[in-house]
C-alpha cells in the first residue's frame, strides 16, 4: 500500500466521521423547532455543579440559549449563555457544510453510475 493511498484512506475516514458527528449537531440545531420549551425543562436536569457548588459550568445556560437562539431571543440567549449564540452559529455552518458535501457525494456518484 503506497503512502498516497494511505493518505485517501484517512482522508476518508476522517470525512465520515466528520458526517457521522454532524448528524447529531445538526438535530441540535432543528430540534429547537420542533420542540416546545416545555418538554426541555421537563427533560433536562439540572445541572451537577450548580447543585454541589452554587456556581454555575461553563456549559450551564447553552441548551436553554439553543432554544432562545432558534427563536430569535438573543438577549435571553446571550443571559443564559454567552457561548449559545456563537456555538449555534457554528453548528449551522457545519451542518450546511455537512449537507451539502453529502449532497455534493450523492451526485458524483449518481452521475457514476449513469456513465456506467
Amino acid at each position: 500500500m503506497t503512502e498516497a493511498w494511505r493518505r485517501l484512506e484517512l482522508g476518508r475516514a476522517l470525512a465520515i466521521a466528520w458526517l457521522v458527528l454532524s448528524l447529531p449537531v445538526a438535530l441540535a440545531c432543528v430540534l429547537p423547532f420542533l420542540l416546545p420549551y416545555s418538554v426541555l425543562d421537563e427533560a433536562l436536569p439540572t445541572c451537577r455543579a450548580l447543585v454541589q457548588t452554587g456556581e454555575p459550568c461553563w456549559a450551564c445556560g447553552l441548551t436553554r440559549g439553543f432554544f432562545a437562539v432558534a427563536r430569535g431571543e438573543f438577549a435571553r440567549a446571550q443571559n443564559l449563555n454567552g457561548a449559545s449564540i456563537v456555538l449555534y452559529a457554528s453548528f449551522v455552518l457545519n451542518s450546511i457544510a455537512a449537507g451539502i458535501t453529502l449532497l455534493r457525494c450523492w451526485t458524483r456518484r449518481r452521475e457514476r453510475r449513469r456513465n456506467r
